[in-house]
């Protein structure tokens, strides 16, 4: 209750005080110099005090999101720590108690920490373990730990296995050349950081055949804390008979983790699918349906490579890994008496060999089934996503240019701006506003056509090998169905949407409404499922796939791009209307609420978690609160909103970091880099990746120039566009609110290309609406022909 009353208060001072006489007079104008300067300082501080209060918002919020979840509360079989507690409550359903840096390696004098014994595989998937013999399959599918699908995304060139065991042992995307031997993996930073806090850390890849040494004495009774099995080049038979091995040795007194990389026969890179993963003794895995949900993706059972050092850091109480970006999963690992290590495992070589030469039928339990048949359709899910993006961004291009040509079509002198609605006919308009809409809401038909299993189409074909007939997938044809099954399932609700929405605005006398109604659906549906988990988005045949997200939670930089513009051009024509028909002070006062709460629900941690975004809405807020008030952008505006959105975002960030630390989003992650001065390196990383896909050709000198030349090309042609349809919106008798959208929108574009990575694929999506925004304003522009009747007349 104290919490929504401090709401309350904000809200209430930020209302009475935001438009007060002076502030009035400030948007009125005035003739005179010293009004003007006047005007504009008043105009600052209005501005200054609507950010006020977005600050008070989103500082209330995000701590707010904080101390809901906090209880202090202990995990069985970790000491009760109030940090531990702490980092777990406050990072909800599979957080790590990473705070907590006791070790634990040492815990009193007859227990400790099951030792941990991590086998690294290579090549498996849940899906290729299907076709192998029931015995290896039901033993991997049934372990007694919790089956996951692994992400070893790399970088953009690809991962080879070397570079993914660097990404294992370090817990951050470094790239990696060369060979990665047993003496790296023993000088790691997982290595160190579990020396560091007291524990062993041993790497023994022959670890499950030895059980003699050559001076005739049994094996060591004792083994590390953390044991590392490297099997990379291994079946996955000869991982399960490694894995009954080691249970018919230990028994129940060690863990067994499993991961698999790419295999080193991997050609592609090894990052196009989803990996298999056996994580033991995690926290909250003990009901029957075992869906863990994976702090660094949001998803469930959905892990990083670079979450597994982490985790094993996390499980003993040792610090993470140096600069590591994965994050732990909760555990709940178990003490043993030290007592159960001494004398031999087992009696005799024998029993152990009959172990593995004749194991026990293993029956996989139906949620269990269930569990894994899950795991595969994520991977076939995430690989057909990976494999129709870019056909089906071709196919929206398509529509987008086919808006273009129908208006140039009537365009008599080959000029931007040359005609108006009058000049087309009736039926021409009408397919003119209908194929923009269409185009608009292709990529919503896009979105919502993820509700149904459309990457389940698959294409089959035959080949015999002697007298054998196997089947596998064809994937050219494969790929080509599911390509014609998303966009037919697209098409068809774009169509029934651009219906339904002609019809609510078949009333309006502006050509530009169905569309502008198109435009926020895309706000609506795109923020909507960002800040709600992503279900549509993730996956989805036009947007990000696990197999090369980046984030795999809140807004991301495809559902800005569609969502931000949409929503503004929404907002900015909404504001034109509220001012024309009740005042400027109600207008000026929607924005500010509205854009507020998009800032809020891009930014928080907690929802969109969008640094870059909420970076870029906030000085775009600010243009649209100047223009909307018909005054001038002076430089000095434009640098307050530039320290006003910085500002606010860094404390945001920073106030993340300091309640939830290493559980932080990567919001607050950066706001960790400021405090520690690493912003930099970050900030590097950045406009690495901004300009990386012109200049990253693999070598290929020809491939980089002609990636420049086209991008050059169409900057080229988007400027000289954009000028004339600047001239045009400056004209007499052009409508204000196309002003207010061309100043606005052009702000909104060039900060979300240069404060986003992946700004030239963000620009693209963006242009999907804008361009055919552009085609409808320019049938109420006046034509310049026109306007120089007039004044000469």
């Amino acid at each position: 209750m104290s919490k929504a009353r401090r709401f309350a208060d904000v809200f209430r001072r930020f209302k009475a005080n935001a438009f007060r006489a002076d502030v009035g007079a400030a948007f009125a104008g005035g003739a005179s110099v010293s009004r003007a300067d006047a005007g504009v300082a008043a105009l600052m501080r209005a501005v200054t005090k609507i950010f006020t209060g977005l600050i008070a918002c989103l500082l209330l919020l995000s701590s707010g999101a904080s101390a809901a979840t906090f209880t202090v509360a202990t995990v069985s079989g970790i000491a009760g720590d109030k940090n531990a507690a702490r980092a777990q409550n406050w990072a909800g359903v599979g957080a790590v108690a990473s705070a907590n840096t006791t070790s634990k390696c040492a815990t009193g004098t007859k227990t400790r920490i099951k030792p941990l014994i991590l086998v690294v595989a290579g090549g498996i998937t849940w899906q290729n373990l299907q076709s192998q013999d029931s015995d290896t399959k039901n033993y991997l599918m049934n372990y007694s730990a919790t089956p996951m699908n692994l992400v070893v995304r790399g970088h953009k060139d690809g991962t080879n296995p070397n570079e993914q065991l660097a990404m294992l042992f370090s817990g951050r995307r470094d790239k990696f050349t060369g060979e990665y031997r047993d003496s790296d993996i023993i000088n790691s930073p997982l290595a160190k950081t579990l020396k560091a806090a007291g524990c062993t850390f041993a790497i023994d890849p022959s670890l499950t055949y030895r059980y003699y040494y050559t001076d005739g004495k049994p094996l060591k009774r004792d083994l590390a804390d953390v044991t590392v099995v490297k099997a990379i080049s291994d079946s996955a038979g000869q991982i399960a008979s490694k894995l009954r091995i080691l249970k018919a040795r230990y028994g129940s007194s060690v863990d067994v983790m499993t991961v698999s990389i790419a295999a080193e026969s991997s050609l592609s890179g090894g990052d196009d699918r989803l990996y298999l993963a056996l994580i033991p003794s995690l926290h909250g895995a003990s009901g029957a349906e075992e869906k863990i949900r994976v702090p660094s993706t949001h998803q469930n059972n959905l892990v990083q490579l670079t979450d597994i050092s982490t985790t094993i850091a996390a499980r003993y109480g040792a610090k993470l890994p140096e600069r590591a970006s994965g994050q732990a999963l909760a555990q709940n690992p178990q003490s043993i008496n030290k007592s159960v290590f001494a004398g031999n495992r087992i009696d005799t070589l024998e029993q152990e060999q009959n172990s593995s030469d004749n194991p026990t039928t293993t029956k996989v339990t139906s949620a269990r089934q269930a569990l894994i048949h899950s795991l595969i359709n994520q991977d076939k899910h995430a690989r057909a996503s990976r494999a129709v993006m870019v056909y089906n961004t071709i196919i929206v291009v398509i529509f987008v240019l086919a808006v273009v040509w129908l208006w140039r079509r009537k365009c008599l002198e080959r000029r931007f701006c040359n005609i108006k609605a009058v000049e087309f006919g009736s039926t021409q308009l009408l397919s003119l506003q209908r194929l923009s809409v269409f185009a608009a809401a292709l990529p919503v038909g896009y979105l919502l056509v993820n509700l149904v299993p459309w990457y389940l189409a698959i294409i089959t074909r035959s080949f015999a090998i002697g007298d054998s007939t196997y089947r596998e997938v064809d994937t050219f044809k494969t790929v080509a169905l599911q390509v014609v099954t998303a966009t037919a399932g697209a098409a068809l609700i774009a169509l029934v949407l651009t219906l339904l929405i002609n019809w609510l605005t078949r009333k309006s006398a502006s050509c530009s409404t169905s569309f502008i109604v198109a435009a926020a659906l895309n706000g609506l549906i795109w923020f909507g499922d960002g800040i709600s988990g992503n279900h549509l988005t993730f996956n989805s045949p036009l947007t990000m796939n696990a197999l090369v997200a980046g984030r795999f939670y809140g807004v991301s930089n495809t559902a800005f791009a569609f969502g931000a513009v949409g929503a503004m051009i929404a907002l900015l024509a909404w504001a034109d209307w509220l001012k024309s028909r009740y005042s400027l002070r109600v207008s000026l006062l929607a924005v500010s609420g509205v854009g507020s709460l998009l800032v809020i629900v891009d930014a928080a941690p907690f929802l969109g978690a969008d640094f870059g975004g909420a970076l870029a809405l906030i000085p775009t807020l600010g243009v649209a609160l100047v223009k909307l008030s018909g005054r001038s952008l002076h430089p000095r505006i434009l640098v307050l909103l530039g320290l006003i959105s910085a500002g606010l975002l860094s404390g945001v960030a920073i106030l993340e970091w300091l309640l939830r630390g290493e559980n932080s989003t990567h919001l607050g992650r950066f706001g960790g880099q400021l405090l520690d001065g690493t912003f930099l390196a970050t900030i590097g990383k950045k406009f690495k990746a901004l300009i990386g896909p012109f200049i990253d050709a693999n070598g290929q000198m020809g491939l980089m120039v002609l990636k420049i030349v086209v991008a050059l090309v169409v900057v080229s042609l988007v400027v000289v566009v954009w000028l004339r349809l600047y001239r045009a919106t400056r004209r007499q008798g052009a409508p204000e609110v196309y002003r207010l959208q061309l100043d606005t929108l052009t702000v909104l574009l060039l900060l979300e290309v240069v404060l986003n990575d992946s700004g030239a694929s963000m620009a693209v999506y963006s242009l999907f609406l804008l361009v055919p925004l552009a085609c409808l304003m320019s049938l109420e522009l006046p034509a310049k022909q026109q306007n120089q009747i007039e004044m000469l007349g």
